[in-house]
């Protein structure tokens, strides 16, 4: 049939088949593989690259690649630790920092052992290593059921968590008994019973929830 059309209505019969293969081809997602990074903005490369290794073991990465921070100064800093990788954006005006970002966060996922020595030393941490003055060093701990969580922020006011999945009862564990494996409100790890407050939180950007206690810090 299409050789009894005229060279125009060919040339728009295949615009036509072409537009349709184009839809059918694109009809499937793109296949991705694990989470590669996430980028964070920074008032302060250097104090914030020092944070993250500090509290959280990052090693900065690429030192000596051109297009990497600090061969180029107002481009990225890899850090990593295991599969977790940050990259660190400088901002070019650092009074243009986010300090509310309504609940976005980022969350690195930690064995249920190191969740228990996050929970207890945490706050000291972000104590010894505050790298601003307006940095918070409060930490909100949240029980999910299937998921513990503690939050807290970083130096440039980025809401961060740490997470685990495993939260089934620690053997051993002396005085616990049948008791449920969610942490209670005043035992020696340094919770406090989360008490209603008049302004959510700053530091994990939310109110005071019934799963949430918050272990003493302070601001």
């Amino acid at each position: 049939m299409l050789r009894h059309c005229s060279p125009r209505s060919l040339q728009w019969a295949r615009k036509g088949v072409l537009h349709s293969l184009g839809r059918r081809l694109s009809s499937n997602p793109i296949v991705v593989g694990s989470l590669d990074h996430v980028c964070l903005c920074t008032r302060d490369m250097s104090k914030s690259i020092s944070w993250y290794r500090s509290v959280l073991g990052l090693k900065h990465e690429y030192t000596d690649e051109t297009n990497f921070y600090p061969r180029t100064l107002d481009s990225p800093a890899f850090l990593r630790r295991g599969s977790a990788c940050v990259a660190l954006l400088p901002l070019p005006d650092p009074g243009s920092a986010i300090r509310y970002h309504n609940g976005a966060h980022m969350a690195f996922n930690v064995s249920r052992q190191e969740f228990e020595r996050a929970r207890r030393d945490l706050p000291a941490l972000l104590r010894e290593h505050r790298a601003a003055a307006d940095q918070s060093v409060e930490v909100e701990f949240s029980d999910y059921g299937l998921q513990w969580s503690l939050f807290f922020s970083d130096p440039d006011f980025n809401t961060l968590e740490l997470t685990t999945w495993d939260v089934s009862p620690l053997a051993g564990r002396a005085g616990q008994g049948n008791d449920s494996a969610a942490p209670k409100a005043g035992l020696d790890c340094g919770l406090a019973a989360a008490a209603p407050r008049p302004q959510p939180l700053r530091a994990v950007e939310r109110a005071p929830a019934a799963n949430s206690t918050f272990i003493r810090g302070g601001f």
